[in-house]
């Protein structure tokens, strides 16, 4: 099979530019997780880590040496984000153990997990998914477009209804 195109391989280094700028910002104190997607959702690791330097380094290297391919499921990457921690996210009686913050990278319009073809996912169905699981709004979502992103008014959306921000990557 082909490589990754030229376009691919330009919005693959702003999201591993990101993503390490998201790392590095990271306080020592700070616990996370790296979650990527396409028709799949895929986790660095099965919990949260510590911070280190170490676990800032794997999970980059882990993030970097994946190809770009496929669709962005959105809807399943976003509900992954909100159940690590375990029920925090779902069940208010969890708050402690909660996340306290996710950054969405993507460059494209939200869609299904159809493979080897998926279809346009309704943004307003994932606004009313995040509400359901970020009811009491602990959780702030941070969002970056990368490459003029298809879709950027629900990323805005997204951010805004959940104490984050918007920028273009």
């Amino acid at each position: 099979p082909a490589g990754p195109g030229k376009s691919e391989k330009i919005k693959s280094g702003v999201a591993r530019r990101e993503l390490k700028r998201g790392l590095d910002s990271l306080p020592k104190s700070a616990m996370f997780n790296v979650i990527a997607f396409n028709h799949t959702v895929m986790s660095w690791q099965l919990n949260m880590s510590p911070a280190t330097p170490e676990n800032r380094t794997k999970a980059y290297e882990w993030f970097a040496a994946m190809e770009p391919s496929g669709s962005t499921f959105i809807d399943g990457a976003l509900q992954m984000a909100f159940k690590k921690p375990g029920n925090a996210a779902f069940d208010k009686a969890y708050a402690g153990v909660a996340i306290d913050t996710i950054l969405l990278l993507t460059d494209g319009a939200p869609t299904d997990n159809g493979y080897p073809a998926s279809n346009n996912m309704d943004p307003a169905e994932i606004l009313k998914h995040v509400d359901e699981w970020n009811a009491l709004r602990l959780v702030k979502i941070h969002c970056v477009g990368i490459d003029r992103v298809h879709g950027i008014d629900f990323l805005k959306k997204l951010a805004a209804a959940n104490g984050g921000t918007y920028v273009d990557g």
